[in-house]
C-alpha cells in the first residue's frame, strides 16, 4: 500500500471538508432560501405600505368628514345649497357662508403643492383651507331642510379598486 498517496484518503471514513460538488449543492440551498426569504420580506413591506397608505387616506377623510358635520349641527336648514361636489350652508350665528368644495382644476395657487387636482376645499369668508387630497367624489344631498347625506371617496395611489374608499355620514342639521 502506497502512503500518502490519493488513493489511501478515498476510503477514510473520518476524512476532512468537503468536495466540490458538495460546497456547490449547499450554497445553492443557502442561496434558495435567502431568495424566497428576501422576496417574502419585500412583499410584506409592500403590503404594509399599502395598508398604511389606505389607513392615513381613510383617517384624513374621515377628519373632512368630522369638520363637515361639525358645521352642519351649527347651521341653519334653511340656509342649505347641496349641488355636484358642493355643499353650501349658512351657520346658525350667521357668521359667513361656508362652502365645500372638491375643486377638480388647478386653482390661483398653481405654485403651491398642496393645491392639486381633487382636493377638498373649506371656503369661509375668502379664506380656502384644505381639508384632504385625492378625492375623487364628493356627494351632499339634502333630502330636507333638516337633514343633509355627505359622502367622500377617495382613492389611494393605483393600487386598483382595493384602494377606493367611500365614507358617507348623515347629518341632521340642529337650527331650522
Amino acid at each position: 500500500m502506497a502512503r500518502g498517496g490519493c488513493a489511501s484518503n478515498v476510503g477514510r471514513k473520518g476524512r476532512q471538508g468537503m468536495s466540490l460538488v458538495e460546497l456547490i449543492a449547499a450554497s445553492s440551498i443557502a442561496l434558495l432560501v435567502c431568495g424566497g426569504v428576501l422576496a417574502l420580506t419585500q412583499t410584506g413591506g409592500q403590503m404594509y405600505s399599502r395598508a398604511d397608505a389606505k389607513l392615513a387616506s381613510a383617517t384624513e377623510a374621515q377628519r373632512a368628514i368630522d369638520r363637515i358635520s361639525e358645521d352642519l349641527r351649527r347651521a341653519r336648514g334653511s340656509g342649505l345649497t347641496c349641488q355636484a361636489d358642493v355643499l353650501q350652508m349658512t351657520p346658525a350665528n350667521l357668521a359667513p357662508v361656508i362652502r365645500y368644495e372638491r375643486v377638480t382644476a388647478l386653482t390661483s395657487k398653481p405654485t403651491d403643492p398642496l393645491w392639486r387636482l381633487n382636493n377638498l376645499l373649506r371656503s369661509q369668508g375668502g379664506t380656502d383651507v384644505l381639508l384632504t387630497s385625492g378625492i375623487t367624489a364628493f356627494q351632499s344631498s339634502c333630502p330636507s331642510q333638516r337633514l343633509v347625506t355627505v359622502g367622500l371617496t377617495a382613492q389611494v395611489g393605483n393600487l386598483g379598486p382595493s384602494s377606493v374608499q367611500t365614507l358617507v355620514s348623515r347629518v341632521e342639521v340642529q337650527n331650522p
